[in-house]
C-alpha cells in the first residue's frame, strides 16, 4: 500500500495489530459498532431488562470477513444511508439533494488498473493487481480513446 492509502487505514491497521491475520473491516465488528453507536446516542434511561438484547445462539452471525458479494451490499446500504440522509436534509433547506452513486467495488480495481497502465505501463499494473499473465490485466484496464486519437492525427 502506498503512503496515502497507509494514512487512511492506519486507525484501522493500530486497531487489528494484535492480531495481524485478522481483516481490517469485518462485518462483525461492523455490527457491534453500529449497536455501541446507537447505545451512546440513546436519549432516555436503559432499563435493566434492555442492557443486552441479544440472542444467546442466534441463527444468523455476522462473519469474520467481507465476501465480494457481502462487501458490494455494505457499500451500496452504505450509499443509499447517505442519499436518505442528504434528501432529507435538502428538503429542510429547499434544495436538490446532492446524492451519491450507486458503485461496485470492482470499478476501484478498474480505475486503479487504468491509473496506473497510463501513468507508468501495463506491466506495472499486472504486478500491482497480482495476474500472472499481462493480458488478465487488460481486461481491467479502460481503452484510451484520447490517445488512440493522438496516434490517428500522427499516422494520418
Amino acid at each position: 500500500m502506498g503512503p496515502k492509502a497507509q494514512v487512511i487505514l492506519a486507525p484501522y491497521i493500530t486497531a487489528k495489530a494484535s492480531t495481524p491475520e485478522a481483516f481490517l473491516f469485518s462485518p462483525d465488528d461492523a455490527v457491534k459498532l453500529l449497536a455501541l453507536e446507537k447505545r451512546m446516542n440513546r436519549k432516555s434511561k436503559v432499563q435493566p431488562s434492555q442492557r443486552d438484547r441479544s440472542k444467546p445462539n442466534p441463527m444468523i452471525r455476522p462473519g469474520q470477513k467481507y465476501e465480494t458479494g457481502s462487501y458490494q451490499t455494505a457499500i451500496q446500504r452504505a450509499a443509499d444511508r447517505a442519499n436518505r440522509a442528504e434528501t432529507k436534509q435538502a428538503k429542510k433547506e429547499g434544495r436538490e439533494p446532492v446524492l451519491l452513486p450507486r458503485w461496485a467495488p470492482n470499478q476501484l480495481r478498474h480505475t486503479w488498473a487504468t491509473y496506473v497502465e497510463k501513468e507508468y505501463d501495463a506491466e506495472t499494473a499486472r504486478i500491482i493487481l497480482g495476474h500472472k499473465h499481462v493480458d488478465t490485466t487488460f481486461i481491467y484496464i479502460e481503452r484510451d480513446n484520447e490517445k488512440a486519437r493522438e496516434a490517428q492525427r500522427k499516422i494520418g
